[in-house]
């Protein structure tokens, strides 16, 4: 191999590493998300957000959606945390291409780093105030 061949190489294993790295801390997010939501519901937490995750869960239990059932409660519930729950849901669209084999060209409407994702999912979670 040439010089710009291992440098290329490097290069594509470090770009793999971020895109695993990224994929872990979402996931860990949605973990974090949904553990959140659970406790809520079996601590019967007494807020507007909790209320209205009990009403939820005795809808769809633990198959509520992270996107279309959870966020959309803290949305409704908590506006001031919109901007970072819409941040983050954006993020969610790399996370499905990264987690579903990466077969089509994503529509991500910006290009993300591991910074970004890291930036984005951190400021998700101190707006909602859940401790991971």
């Amino acid at each position: 191999m040439t010089k710009e061949d291992i440098l290329n190489y490097f290069s594509e294993q470090k770009s793999e590493l971020e895109n695993l790295v990224s994929l872990n801390i979402m996931a860990s997010v949605e973990a974090t998300i949904r553990i959140d939501y659970l406790n809520r519901v079996y601590t019967r937490k007494k807020d507007p957000v909790s209320r209205c995750f009990r009403d939820l869960h005795k809808e769809k239990g633990v198959k509520a959606s992270l996107e279309n059932d959870i966020l959309k409660i803290w949305k409704q519930e908590q506006p001031s945390c919109k901007k970072a729950i819409d941040n983050f849901q954006q993020t969610l669209k790399l996370r499905h291409w990264l987690a579903h084999g990466r077969y089509w060209t994503p529509k991500l409407g910006r290009t993300y780093n591991l910074n970004h994702v890291f930036d984005i999912a951190e400021q998700l979670l101190n707006v909602l105030q859940i401790n991971s």
